[in-house]
């Protein structure tokens, strides 16, 4: 909330809210069309990271809990020298990675005027 209230601000500053402002546009149609399609840019890439994180902290989670899972999974597989499963489940997080990294960039593409014809 605060990198995307901070990205607001430096938004609400360019001279594309200006021109809006000098329109006559209300102050919502200039927070959220105007400015808001701009400032998520760098909040979604923030949450895209801190998902990541999650996904890889299910791990730890799910062996301190014993909940049976794929974390639990990877931890017996390296304690068992399974290379196999231990080679398949680092290609799933990646592959995971990889698939939540294209989700953010394809929100943020669609949401942010200035990336949609480049």
């Amino acid at each position: 909330m605060r990198l995307l209230k901070q990205s607001l601000k430096e938004a609400m500053v360019q001279d594309y809210v200006l021109l809006a402002r000098i329109k006559g546009f209300s102050e919502l149609r200039l927070v959220l069309p105007e400015a808001l399609r701009n400032a998520v840019g760098p909040t979604l890439a923030l949450t895209g990271v801190q998902f990541t994180f999650l996904v890889g902290g299910t791990v730890i989670v799910e062996r301190i809990f014993a909940y049976p899972g794929i974390g639990n999974l990877a931890i017996d597989a390296v304690i068992n020298r399974d290379f196999p499963l231990i080679q398949g489940l680092v290609l799933l997080f990646g592959l995971i990675f990889i698939l939540i990294n294209i989700g953010v960039d394809l929100t943020v593409a669609a949401l942010n005027p200035r990336l949609r014809h480049a």
